[in-house]
């Protein structure tokens, strides 16, 4: 996504089919490998401090509003206020509009720290105001706003329940928040509990939600005054945006500049277990990711657009956006309504799309359900298409089928359709992505469009590595380090990963660059464990480097489970094996150190169950969720969905990997069992389905798994 004007006189990528990365001569040590770096860039590891990269966000907005103050920038779907039915395009702002209203944020807020209403100490920057909605442009004009005026942005995943929303803005010590309306009232309630938050502010103007509220009253007042009235009882001011830029605009205030070392955000981390830790990201972090991922890039042109639907609370997106600010393409911002997404693509078309797997692989199971194993004469023409598309794949030099092609026009084309039609840029992240969906996209997407793997960490922006584009034998590795990363492997003795392993060395993947965080806030324990004194970021993944010095993922040192017979097993990878089953929308796999197997807990996809159900001979009434509920009950159907899934880990799992007992589980995962990246919750998951799962071991002390 390389912007089209001049941004990056620096040495061509890689070649995709040849070396990629190398050790460092002389950085190999008696328990590592050598730094690995980029083959293009091994002496480049300063990208945020040379004189060709912005250094700050705020200097990123201001390169690309003097190249391109005319071209839109962030779009929406607008919604009647009377119906609230979304409108059929998207509406767009430029970066003159976007400049306009950064500034009467900014200066908004300046002026209600000057009039007390926020309680900053006196201090004039630094001080930490959060986001707590879904993707949408305010978001973006806020924290625009912020890092125009040496603020730091913390953002609240929408899903959040008030208990982790209250630790965070303690934590934090946030003095206002941005909310979406439907917040405000859990806002307002914690008020005791948050003494620091004084100010918060509604992204939607009042008119539009005592419309949006059809005129209800709240003890005798319209909504809006219902609440600013609450508000003032606990001692909070509450406010919507347009209150604040009609302050800032009677009170307008020049931009204070961040330097490259001042705190950009605090990004609490979407974890597992526990409550959060907030990393600490400098603007230098930000700017030095988006760069290293810019280099190598298709360039975009004027018009360009990408969607925006994963959660801007987390790294990912947040770096992806800025990312796009500096190419200048614009960002159309999904509705928020997950079930719309499809319409949401064919509406904007993007031209770039990032993805995380959960997203992919049901894209990969409807449209593969429609192709590959399509009835009659259009699933034979599909099999027949995908099967010459990847012997091109796994020719001794690959290839992708031509526009020309004819399996191009009547198959692959309608894929494209899916997502657009003008997609030239597509990428996965956040979590592994199997091969088999990888190459399924990448010949079905054609020469047109790149489809790449990669990989990073919250801690370290979300870059380390990303596969080259035209890398045609990547599948099932995650790329070279990206420009200004190094990286080596750490013998992991225990697990018996060794740097001396043959053919390719093995270990911890640890990652160095200016793209790494400085640490946790006010968490020095977890910064000691995380970061080394020389600056080595510990991921806790388990790599090997190829011949071509691609990085590929293969185990998991933290939170791996030893089963009883002292086996470890990854129990995301072995959910992200069932999980390319049509059957499976949802997958809970879980393992007890005291027992020596493994349990799953499915959700099944109700259309391909009840094709299923109809395929065994055990077709329900109808297919209303209550007759499908009922059939998930029965032994005999169970056992047949057991035997169903193991053939998705014939060859992939070992045995003590693979699960031997079964539930299906009518209700999806309720929303606290899920971080906002769709990973489960285990502690949280564990305790929700204690019955389920005591069950289900029980079983197995009784009889055998059906295989």
């Amino acid at each position: 996504m390389a912007p089209s004007d001049p941004f990056f006189p620096l040495p061509e990528t890689a070649d995709p089919v040849g070396v990629q990365a190398r050790e460092v001569p002389g950085t190999a040590t008696a328990n590592s490998t050598g730094n690995y770096r980029h083959v293009g860039y091994e002496k480049l590891m300063t990208l945020a401090t040379s004189k060709e990269f912005p250094t700050t966000v705020f200097e990123t907005f201001e390169r690309s509003l003097r190249l391109r103050p005319e071209r839109a920038l962030f779009g929406w779907r607008a919604s009647n206020k009377e119906t609230g039915e979304l409108a059929g395009q998207f509406s767009w702002m430029d970066h003159r509009e976007v400049d306009r209203r950064r500034k009467l944020i900014g200066s908004g807020l300046l002026a209600l720290a000057k009039q007390g209403v926020i309680k900053t100490g006196g201090k004039n920057t630094g001080w930490v105001v959060a986001n707590w909605m879904t993707n949408r442009p305010e978001w973006q004009l806020i924290h625009l706003a912020a890092t125009s005026y040496a603020l730091v942005l913390t953002s609240l995943y929408d899903t959040l329940g008030p208990g982790v929303v209250e630790y965070c803005v303690n934590h934090a010590e946030v003095k206002a928040v941005f909310s979406a309306p439907s917040h405000i009232p859990d806002l307002i309630k914690l008020a005791d509990k948050c003494p620091e938050l004084k100010l918060i502010v509604s992204v939607d103007n009042w008119d539009t939600i005592d419309t949006k509220f059809g005129g209800k009253m709240v003890g005798g007042l319209p909504k809006s005054r219902a609440l600013k009235a609450w508000g003032a009882t606990k001692g909070m001011t509450i406010l919507d945006l347009a209150e604040v830029e009609a302050l800032g605009s009677q009170n307008m205030t020049d931009f204070i500049p961040p330097s490259p070392d001042s705190l950009h955000s605090i990004m609490y981390t979407s974890g597992t277990t526990g409550n959060p830790k907030g990393a600490l990201i400098t603007h230098r972090n930000m700017t030095s990711a988006c760069c290293a991922q810019l280099v190598g890039n298709a360039s975009t042109e004027a018009g360009d657009v990408a969607l925006s639907y994963l959660p801007l609370s987390h790294i990912y997106e947040q770096f992806v956006e800025v990312m796009l600010i500096m190419s200048g393409v614009g960002i159309g911002y999904a509705c928020g309504d997950m079930t719309r997404l499809i319409e949401d693509i064919q509406i904007l078309k993007p031209h770039s799309m990032v993805a995380v797997p959960r997203v992919l692989n049901r894209f990969y199971q409807v449209v593969k359900s429609a192709t590959l194993d399509g009835p009659g004469l259009k699933g034979k023409l599909s099999r027949a298409a995908f099967e010459s598309a990847f012997a091109g794949l796994d020719a001794p030099e690959p290839t992708l089928p031509g526009p020309f092609n004819i399996y191009d026009k009547l198959v692959f084309r309608k894929v494209r359709l899916a997502f657009g039609g003008r997609l030239k840029f597509l990428s996965s992240g956040s979590a592994p992505l199997a091969p088999e969906v990888l190459r399924f996209f990448t010949v079905a997407m054609g020469r047109n469009c790149s489809v790449v793997e990669g990989y990073g960490q919250t801690e370290g922006m979300g870059t380390a590595v990303r596969c080259i584009p035209g890398d045609l034998t990547a599948f099932g590795y995650v790329g070279p380090p990206l420009p200004g990363c190094e990286i080596k492997l750490l013998d992991v003795e225990d697990m018996g990963y060794l740097h001396t392993d043959k053919p390719y060395p093995r270990g911890e993947i640890l990652i160095r660059g200016e793209n790494i965080f400085p640490g946790y806030y006010k968490d020095e324990k977890n910064t000691k464990e995380t970061i080394d004194d020389e600056g080595w970021l510990h991921s806790g993944d388990i790599g090997l480097f190829d011949a071509k010095g691609r990085l590929k993922i293969i185990d998991r040192k933290k939170n791996l489970l030893k089963l009883s017979q002292g086996e470890y097993v990854a129990l995301e990878k072995v959910e992200n094996t069932y999980a390319l089953s049509p059957l499976v929308a949802q997958i809970y796999v879980h393992g007890d150190s005291f027992k020596d197997h493994l349990v799953g807990i499915v959700v099944p996809e109700p259309i391909a169950f009840t094709a299923f159900l109809n395929k065994i001979g055990k077709a329900p009434a109808s297919d209303s969720p209550a007759e499908l509920a009922k059939a998930m009950q029965k032994p005999d159907v169970i056992d047949a969905a057991f035997k169903e899934l193991s053939t998705y880990h014939i060859g992939k799992l070992n045995g003590f990997e693979q699960i031997k007992r079964l539930h299906l589980a009518a209700e999806p995962f309720h929303e606290s069992l899920l971080t906002p990246t769709f990973k489960i919750k285990r502690n949280i998951a564990r305790e929700y389905y204690k019955e389920t799962i005591d069950k289900l071991y029980n079983e197995s002390a009784s009889r055998p798994a059906k295989l």
